[in-house]
């Protein structure tokens, strides 16, 4: 055999190998067939992703996932979910009060830093500096899958 056909022949093996390889590794690490997604599902048919579904449905279904993971009895549940909604509509509320309070403080420090700063820049300067670093223009810059944050 000449050196051309072995490089040809050595070219397609390690092809063959690697597409065998990735085929059984996708098919070993794929999510749908491991055994401890399916325990999770619980046996709910079809996996539905989160795009699947409403919020009422998914939230239905991630309270039967808790209600099961803590194994709750019915009573349990009936006093369990009512304070737990309470607890997170508490968090919630905080929350959004303190994201208010820091974007308060945020604009409060900027129009310190700017007024610190426009003895050094011209007003052009600090046309474009407020449209970079002015803390509404940035948040309106974010990408799009940052937008959420505050």
């Amino acid at each position: 055999m000449n050196t051309k056909t072995k490089v040809v022949l050595s070219f397609i093996l390690i092809f063959l190998v690697g597409f065998a390889s990735g085929y059984l590794v996708k098919s070993t690490f794929s999510l749908r067939t491991h055994p401890a997604f399916e325990q999770e599902r619980g046996g709910e048919g079809r996996w539905q992703g989160p795009g699947d579904m409403s919020q009422a449905e998914r939230m239905e279904r991630g309270r039967n996932r808790l209600a099961r993971r803590l194994d709750l009895s019915d009573e349990q549940q009936r006093l369990f979910f009512p304070a737990m909604k309470t607890y997170t509509d508490e968090l919630r509320e905080t929350i959004r009060q303190n994201r208010m309070s820091e974007h308060e403080y945020v604009l409060q420090r900027y129009r310190e830093f700017r007024d610190e700063i426009s003895e050094t820049l011209n007003s052009e300067q600090l046309q474009r500096m407020d449209s970079v670093l002015h803390p509404d223009s940035v948040r309106s810059n974010r990408p799009d899958f940052q937008r959420g944050r505050n």
